[in-house]
Protein backbone atom coordinates (compact mmCIF):
# COMPACT_ATOMS: atom_id res chain seq x y z
CA UNK A 1 0.00 0.00 0.00
CA UNK A 2 3.12 2.19 0.40
CA UNK A 3 4.03 1.46 -3.49
CA UNK A 4 0.89 2.33 -4.44
CA UNK A 5 0.33 5.88 -2.50
CA UNK A 6 3.66 7.18 -3.47
CA UNK A 7 2.91 6.01 -7.50
CA UNK A 8 -0.70 8.08 -6.52
CA UNK A 9 1.56 11.01 -6.47
CA UNK A 10 1.49 13.38 -9.27
CA UNK A 11 5.07 14.10 -9.71
CA UNK A 12 5.44 10.16 -9.65
CA UNK A 13 2.88 9.58 -12.38
CA UNK A 14 4.35 12.10 -14.29
CA UNK A 15 8.03 10.82 -14.08
CA UNK A 16 6.37 7.18 -14.54
CA UNK A 17 5.36 8.68 -17.87
CA UNK A 18 8.64 10.16 -18.78
CA UNK A 19 10.48 7.26 -17.75
CA UNK A 20 9.05 3.87 -18.66
CA UNK A 21 11.37 1.54 -16.61
CA UNK A 22 10.92 4.06 -13.64
CA UNK A 23 10.97 2.07 -10.53
CA UNK A 24 9.38 2.71 -6.94
CA UNK A 25 10.38 0.13 -4.40
CA UNK A 26 10.06 -0.50 -0.85
CA UNK A 27 13.84 0.13 -0.07
CA UNK A 28 13.72 0.56 4.29
CA UNK A 29 11.79 0.18 7.46
CA UNK A 30 11.38 1.53 10.50
CA UNK A 31 9.50 1.52 13.23
CA UNK A 32 6.33 3.18 12.37
CA UNK A 33 7.69 4.41 8.03
CA UNK A 34 8.42 3.01 5.01
CA UNK A 35 10.91 4.52 2.89
CA UNK A 36 10.22 4.09 -0.98
CA UNK A 37 12.26 4.68 -3.62
CA UNK A 38 11.70 6.41 -7.20
CA UNK A 39 14.36 5.59 -9.25
CA UNK A 40 15.58 3.83 -12.78
CA UNK A 41 18.48 2.14 -13.44
CA UNK A 42 20.44 3.98 -16.56
CA UNK A 43 24.15 3.19 -17.80
CA UNK A 44 24.90 0.82 -14.84
CA UNK A 45 24.14 2.56 -11.92
CA UNK A 46 20.82 3.81 -9.97
CA UNK A 47 19.46 7.71 -10.82
CA UNK A 48 17.13 8.37 -8.25
CA UNK A 49 14.24 10.59 -9.01
CA UNK A 50 13.07 10.85 -5.19
CA UNK A 51 12.66 9.08 -1.97
CA UNK A 52 9.39 9.28 -0.30
CA UNK A 53 8.47 8.07 3.58
CA UNK A 54 5.34 6.98 4.47
CA UNK A 55 4.01 6.95 7.64
CA UNK A 56 2.64 3.14 8.12
CA UNK A 57 0.13 4.12 10.69
CA UNK A 58 -1.88 7.52 9.05
CA UNK A 59 -0.50 7.01 5.30
CA UNK A 60 1.47 10.85 5.56
CA UNK A 61 4.09 11.31 2.45
CA UNK A 62 6.94 13.65 2.80
CA UNK A 63 9.36 13.31 -0.19
CA UNK A 64 12.98 13.99 0.64
CA UNK A 65 14.24 16.53 -1.88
Amino acid sequence: SAIAKVRALPEVIDYLKRVPNGQVLVNGEEDNSYSVQVYEFKDGHTATFNWYTVDKTTGEIKKEF
